[in-house]
């Protein structure tokens, strides 16, 4: 039987962090670099591009609010072409109008 412990972090697929704070981008990157390959992408075009060309994303961390299109958009679309992909919305934004 195979230790799950001693896999390698190219086997345990990818995480998407997708935020346009560069800031929070690069928090979350250095909380999960150590047991994922993590990619990132600043607006919601750039994402679906990263979504097209690569295989294996296990979850995809995504920001509600991006300059070019909004993360409700952005998970529309994802939903459609990999719909088994997990995802996690996430907002800095404090109002209930989102929720």
């Amino acid at each position: 039987m195979r230790n799950m412990l001693n896999v390698s972090k190219k086997n345990q697929g990818h995480i998407l962090i997708v935020d346009d704070e560069p800031g929070i981008r690069e928090s979350l990157r250095m909380s999960l670099r150590d047991k994922y390959e993590v990619l990132l992408a600043k607006d919601g075009c750039q994402t679906l591009k990263i979504i097209k060309k690569t295989r294996n994303i296990c979850l995809i961390l995504l920001d509600i609010n991006l300059p070019d299109m909004s993360g409700l958009e952005v998970l529309k679309q994802i939903k459609e072409s990999k719909p088994e992909t997990p995802i996690v919305i996430m907002t800095g934004v404090g109002t209930h109008q989102i929720v």
